[in-house]
């Protein structure tokens, strides 16, 4: 059963990330949401997935990479306020832990908006906007995290 909910929860995420918004930092507040809304609309399912987390590093790391990937194009575009991983780290930290304290204190009275709240601060912890663009990071640099964190780049590619 966890075994299934996480790869669903994969195939939300990718389906996600594979529509560009235009906006790299736009397209992180929507996979942000994506997390949100598979936790919101399972939360038995993502408490369980919680608690089996370290029984299923595969697919731990695949959700990872989907969010290094997401954070690629903020780098490109010169957006990032600190590094790549960080940024990654940051995020990851916040949805999830967003996420399990709602799944597993369902009874408190969580504020509608909460997580829209979370997810603007921390986005905009790491990221700037299209106006205080700087200098993008290198490509080689991406591809170099990319690669250090298991992503398969396609062929071709150094």
């Amino acid at each position: 059963v966890v075994s299934d909910a996480f790869e669903r929860f994969l195939t939300a995420k990718r389906s996600s990330t594979a529509k560009s918004s235009g906006d790299p930092v736009e397209d992180l507040k929507r996979g942000w949401d994506n997390s949100v809304s598979f936790a919101n609309q399972h939360p038995k399912v993502y408490a369980a997935m919680l608690a089996a987390a370290a029984n299923h590093p595969e697919a731990i790391k695949q959700a990872y990479l989907l969010l290094l990937q997401a954070l690629a194009p903020v780098a490109r575009a010169g957006r990032l306020r600190v590094e790549m991983e960080l940024a990654a780290q940051t995020l990851w930290s916040a949805v999830h832990g967003l996420n399990a304290l709602r799944v597993t204190n369902p009874d408190n009275e969580w504020k509608s908006d909460l997580s829209d709240t979370l997810r603007d601060a921390v986005i905009a912890a790491v990221t700037k906007s299209a106006k205080e663009a700087g200098k993008p990071v290198p490509e080689d640099r991406i591809r170099l995290i990319l690669r250090a964190n298991g992503v398969q780049l396609p062929k071709g590619t150094s």
